[in-house]
């Protein structure tokens, strides 16, 4: 089974990111416990990136070993794409852009990783970041990342499956205007931006969604349906999403459907409660990355990953047995609470209308159009927040 975990999706800025991603390296130990879970519950992570930035704070977070073996295995890949996310002025609107240097006199190294080739990205934040490691070990890092990293160069009917699908799910559906407030009617001319400016995507921008201008609210929409585009183009069974994902995915099919009940029937959300806490175990330090890697490689946690991905619809009361039987028993998971995790299931059924087989209009949206014609993954919903420090509970990316 295979996650496309988009928590780690580090979008490129037009600031240098070195100060943000120093502070996820440092100060976000829920996110690493997060991956060290998913470790557990999938056979394989597809980590997205546009310049392999994430490699050093993996290394960090992981050890240099460990990571490698990861990779090696098989068990952490990389989707590497090219181009990012904007919104011009002038009538321009959403776009996909990328730098290059021409005659700029001054051409910073995370400006260059954003385009250049995989060896020399992954070689850039290596050196940025990790500059304990010597030459060696470097290049056994890169070459080991760049072996299982498959590269996107530019991402196909962009301007359908990004650029509309955001307008469209601004303009008509009801509980995305009302949860993120968009008021204008013309997509391509939002408030807030000149005709001279592009404005990048910024994740930070959508944590608290009040005070938010219209244009970096589009834009966060954008990144969503972006990384829908690479959950299909990676294969991905599952996706690790925002909690927000509920709510976009229900104003999704309101576009299409006839009410809202049959939009919200079309996203189920299963609750799977009482599991052991993993992610809060590694965060806290009460068990390391490397231990949770040798249980996830045993033969009971491999047959448990087979049985929960095939069987979690119909018996999530059932998995928590089947959980602590895979991790066995080991005393520092007495220390934390049971946890819950939450999946968003879509259903094609749902999509059908009240004739035999007959379905709902035509659809004017390339997720629902997957999904009728058989790619529905389940869609990770893992709040994050309820064990992040109190100063820094805010809507995160």
């Amino acid at each position: 089974m295979k996650l496309l975990n988009s928590h780690l999706l580090l979008h490129f800025e037009l600031a240098d990111p070195l100060p943000r991603i120093e502070a996820l390296m440092n100060e976000r130990p829920a996110i690493m416990g997060a991956l060290v879970e998913r470790l557990f519950l999938y056979d394989e992570l597809v980590i997205p990136t546009c310049d392999f930035s994430v490699v050093p704070v993996l290394t960090s977070w992981l050890g240099d070993d460990l990571f490698t073996e990861m990779v090696q295995t098989g068990a952490i890949r990389f989707l590497r794409y090219r181009g990012s996310l904007g919104y011009s002025g002038n009538g321009v609107g959403l776009v996909q852009f990328s730098l290059e240097k021409g005659e700029a006199p001054d051409w910073k190294p995370w400006q260059e990783a954003a385009s250049a080739e995989p060896e020399r990205a992954a070689e850039i934040w290596l050196e940025r970041m990790r500059p304990d490691l010597n030459p060696s070990a470097r290049d056994k890092i890169a070459s080991s990342v760049i072996a299982h990293s498959e590269e996107l160069i530019r991402m196909t009917d962009f301007d359908r499956k990004v650029v509309h699908e955001t307008y469209m799910d601004a303009l008509e559906s009801p509980s995305l205007r009302a949860l993120f407030g968009i008021r204008s009617t013309d997509m391509t001319r939002l408030h807030g931006i000149r005709s001279d400016q592009l404005r990048v995507f910024r994740p930070q921008g959508m944590r608290v969604y009040k005070n938010v201008e219209e244009v970096d609210i589009l834009l966060g929409m954008a990144a969503a349906n972006f990384e829908l585009c690479l959950a299909q183009l990676a294969h991905a069974d599952d996706v690790a999403f925002d909690p927000s994902v509920e709510q976009f995915l229900i104003g999704k099919a309101e576009r299409v459907l006839d009410s809202t009940d049959l939009a919200r029937g079309f996203v189920e959300i299963l609750n799977v409660n009482d599991l052991p806490d993993l992610a809060a175990a590694a965060a806290s330090g009460a068990v390391s990355p490397a231990e949770i890697w040798r249980i996830r490689n045993r033969g009971s946690a491999v047959a448990f990953r087979q049985w929960f991905h095939e069987n979690v619809r119909d018996e999530p009361d059932r998995a928590v047995n089947e959980y602590v039987a895979a991790v066995g028993k080991v005393t520092w998971l007495d220390k934390f609470p049971g946890k819950a995790l939450r999946f968003a299931l879509t259903s094609a059924a749902s999509l059908l209308g009240p004739g035999a087989g007959t379905v709902v209009g035509a659809f004017d949206s390339f997720l629902l159009d997957s999904i009728v014609k058989g790619y529905s993954p389940k869609y990770l919903i893992d709040d994050l927040r309820r064990i992040l420090p109190p100063a820094t509970t805010e809507v995160r990316r």
